[in-house]
């Protein structure tokens, strides 16, 4: 179960797999032990598997980037031509819908901060909206 839009995103852009984080802060393994997994970097990363050849991918990538930052309020404007990595090598997969027609696109932008503007949009993805039981909400404290 996930919101419309992102399944419109998907289906827009020939996305089978979708991965987009917004991350602040350290993580001191010395008093909190291990990151939860996945773990992401600093700042903003994105990472997609694409239908397509490899140029129909690359215009896909730069409009779902685009998509992205008018969605969640980010700047990743560098991310489409600078940031952007297209692994040649990936592990294999058996999982339905994957075929050799997909290609993988990969970024992380470690200077795009988290910031009230970007959560907005977040809390209103969620089910409940902007009325959500407290385990729900962004707490500073875990931060």
């Amino acid at each position: 179960l996930y919101p419309r839009i992102v399944s419109e995103l998907a289906s827009a852009h020939s996305v089978l797999e979708l991965s987009f984080a917004l991350t602040q802060g350290r993580w001191y393994s010395s008093r909190w032990g291990s990151p939860p997994q996945p773990n992401r970097p600093t700042g903003a990363a994105v990472h997609a598997w694409i239908h397509g050849n490899e140029t129909e991918v690359d215009a896909k990538w730069g409009t779902l980037i685009n998509s992205l930052n008018g969605l969640f309020c980010t700047g990743m404007t560098t991310v489409v031509h600078d940031l952007t990595s297209s692994p040649n090598l990936v592990y294999a997969t058996s999982r339905p819908g994957y075929s050799e027609e997909m290609r993988r696109r990969y970024s992380a932008v470690g200077k795009e901060t988290v910031c009230t503007e970007n959560m907005t949009p977040w809390k209103k993805l969620l089910p409940c909206k902007q009325v959500c039981p407290p385990r729900f909400t962004f707490r500073r404290a875990l931060y």
